[in-house]
């Protein structure tokens, strides 16, 4: 598959996931947009593979035309990848295997960003939970924490799961274990995002002692310094915007290129005729 390909293949998925601002959402389809876009990682792949092309990043800053045309950032839409694949699940629970699939090859793609590792991370522990595989989610996050016990996201990820008690395994004290530990770090990263995911967990369990006091903590916090998240929710929020460009923008790229061959066609056209024209004439 050519660039050129792989790229009409992304739009094709951003189209089908609705993914452009100001596109409708009427043919939302998570498992189709899904497929183009893990077809198109696959032959991005070899792509990078023949370029010599380490990872993501380094594909961003090649600023290969066709990517250009369209505005595509690889770096941002096989990110965005993961999150769809989690919606598609929720239709297809294949496609939470495809997801854990994917995220652990994209690992192999992300260099050193730390963020990028955190998020897909998440993203294959929960899938196992998604799955039914609390054995192997629980694993994955306490091997990772005993690594890096400062991950605060990490600590949120694990125990949104059994807070929330995806396909009826909620575990309340479970969760309340996880927030514990992750409270009583010195340290942690991400202590404002961490202290605001328990308030709310505890809010909703009704313990008013352990609100109070995480509430005066959150606004402490907030009072020193402006609010700057990182966990992936934000990335989730943004998406629309930064996906670039607007649809109507992409169906204008297109129209001229459709154009553009349109023309080229007439063009080759008209020289055939000229030249069979001219072969006609007595020499």
């Amino acid at each position: 598959m050519t660039i050129y390909e792989i790229s009409e293949l992304i739009v094709d998925g951003f189209e089908k996931l609705a993914i452009y601002p100001g596109q409708s959402t009427d043919h939302y389809d998570a498992c189709k947009g899904c497929d183009d876009l893990l077809s198109a990682w696959n032959s991005l792949k070899i792509y990078m593979g023949e370029q010599n092309i380490g990872d993501v990043w380094e594909l961003e800053r090649r600023q290969i035309k066709e990517f250009r045309n369209y505005n595509i950032h690889p770096s941002f839409i096989f990110q965005l990848l993961g999150d769809e694949l989690h919606n598609a699940g929720i239709k297809d629970k294949t496609y939470y295997e495809k997801r854990i699939e994917y995220c652990t090859d994209f690992l192999n793609y992300i260099g050193d960003d730390r963020l990028t590792m955190e998020n897909t991370r998440r993203e294959i522990a929960d899938s196992y939970f998604e799955l039914g595989d609390e054995v192997e989610c629980d694993r994955l996050y306490r091997e990772w924490l005993e690594t890096d016990p400062k991950w605060g996201q990490g600590y949120v990820g694990w125990a949104s799961n059994y807070e929330n008690g995806w396909h009826g395994r909620k575990n309340t004290e479970k969760a309340a274990s996880l927030y514990e530990k992750a409270l009583g770090i010195d340290g942690i990263r991400d202590r404002e995002d961490v202290i605001s995911r328990a308030l709310s967990f505890y809010e909703e369990i009704g313990n008013t002692d352990k609100t109070a006091d995480l509430r005066n903590e959150l606004s402490q916090l907030q009072a020193k310094s402006p609010k700057h998240s990182t966990n992936r929710g934000q990335r989730q929020a943004s998406s629309k915007k930064l996906a670039g460009m607007s649809h109507a923008h992409v169906e204008a790229v297109r129209s001229t290129r459709n154009a553009v061959a349109h023309d080229m066609v007439i063009a080759i056209i008209y020289k055939a005729v000229i030249a069979h024209a001219l072969s006609t004439i007595p020499g």
